[in-house]
This record gives C-alpha cells, structure tokens and sequence, in this order.
C-alpha cells in the first residue's frame, strides 16, 4: 500500500496533523488503479477527458480540505499562547513546542520534516509581522526580499527534485541493462542498492516539495483570515514563530556510541 509506506517513510503518524497525509503516495496508488483499469476497459478521448477534469476537482476538494483541517489544528495548538498572550504563556508554550520536537524527531526524517515545517513557520511569520510596520518604503523592500527568498527556495528545491529524478532513471537504466552488458552479481546489487536510495531520496524530495506547498497554504489561510481582529492574527503570528524557531533549532539524531570495553 504505497499511502501506508509513505506515511511511515516520511515522519509517520505523529506528523499527519501537522502536515497531513502525503497526496504523492495515494497518487501513486491511483495511477496503478488506472493502470489496470486502462487494461480493461480503453476509454474514448472524451471519456478521459472527463476523468482526468473530475479528478482534477477531487484533488482540489481533498487539498482544500486537507488544508482547512491543518489551519485548525495549527490555530488550536497557539491556542494556549494566543488567548491568553503574555510572559508566562509564552514560556509554557515554548515548553510545549520543545517537548513535541521531542518526539518528533525520532520518526522518520523526523528532523528533516521539523526543519522543513519550521523554516517556512518562521519566514510567514516574520513577513507578516514585517508588513504591519508603519514604514512603507522599507516594508516594500522586506517583502520584495522574502518573495524572491520563497521563489529562490522553491526553484533550487524542484531543481534538486528534477537532478535526482534523472539520477535515478539513468541508474535504472544501468540496471536494466546490467545482464545485456555483462554485469556481475557483485556490480548488480550494488546497483540495486544505488537505485533503492535514490528512489527513496526522490520519493523524499517529492513529499518534501508537496510539504512546502501545504503548509505555506496553512500559514496564508491562518494569517490572511480577514474575519479575526489585527491584534489576533499579531498573536498568531508572533506564536507562528516560535513555534518555526524552536523547530529549526532541533538537532539531528546522534547514533548511540557503544563503549568499547576496557582491557584489565
């Protein structure tokens, strides 16, 4: 089930309310679906054309949705720091965020998904607090500045995503190939072992990027709320960010060092 394998792979089921479940995988899952569909039954060009515009609106819906629930729960965890704003609930919430980073960061690219989360937590944060200064000249130069951040960030990263996609493909064609070029076994699984970790290093980059693109949606919609008191989206803000700072701070993972016993 490539949704489960996904969900597992890439921060498990601790991450799902922070960043949802993983489009990429069921996707994944769909294409395959079609695939044998297609074996079966061959659809006219205007039947696929409905198809493909039905599931277009599905996928809209299902982000959408996806995106409305995360805002929720991003709201609900400030909560305790926005209601209530001052020097000791920030402190307890601070306290918070250190004990959920954690716990996060022990699954899978655990840290990885905190550092990914948290840089983006603190840019909209700081573009938000950023624009409500009373400086406009400067405050068009700051927001010039973070739209060719994001725009940077974004293209090195799909850029990034693209490389190891070619990488892979030609390290799969090396596979295929390997009987036809007289490879032997020891070369052959070493390419085996080449190709599984740039499959799993591309699948990561593709959940990366779709992660980025989520939670940016999830930082607009809690910020742009036009309904919610100025004061109120402020709080929210300043909480985005410390949650953002506290989730870049995470260190990785050290191996435990095993002591080597001491000669009498």
């Amino acid at each position: 089930d490539p949704e489960s394998f996904f969900k597992q792979c890439f921060g498990g089921d601790r991450f799902v309310d922070i960043i949802g479940e993983i489009s990429l995988a069921r996707d994944f899952k769909n294409m395959m679906i079609d695939g044998e569909e297609e074996n079966e039954v061959e659809l006219s060009p205007e039947e696929k054309k409905l198809k493909d515009k039905a599931d277009s609106e599905q996928r809209e819906r299902e982000l959408n949705e996806r995106i409305n629930a995360l805002a929720k729960n991003l709201i609900d965890k400030m909560s305790s720091y926005t209601e209530h704003e001052s020097r000791d609930s920030e402190e307890k919430f601070k306290q918070k965020i250190i004990n959920e980073v954690e716990e996060l960061k022990y699954e899978s690219f655990g840290v990885e998904l905190l550092h990914t989360i948290g840089n983006i937590y603190s840019l909209k944060a700081k573009r938000y607090l950023d624009s409500q200064q009373s400086h406009r000249i400067f405050n068009f130069a700051k927001e010039t500045g973070h739209f060719f951040t994001d725009t940077y960030s974004t293209l090195s990263d799909t850029y990034s995503t693209l490389k190891s996609t070619i990488q892979l493909q030609k390290t799969g064609t090396s596979l295929r190939d390997a009987d036809k070029n007289g490879i032997d076994q020891a070369e052959k699984d070493q390419l085996e072992q080449e190709f599984a970790t740039k499959g799993l290093n591309v699948m990561w980059q593709g959940s990366r990027l779709e992660v980025m693109g989520v939670i940016r949606q999830v930082c607009d919609r809690i910020l742009g709320d036009i309904t919610i008191p100025k004061s109120r989206l402020m709080s929210r803000a300043r909480g985005l960010k410390i949650i953002g700072d506290l989730y870049l701070a995470c260190e990785p993972v050290q191996p435990p060092t095993e002591e080597v016993p001491q000669q009498a």
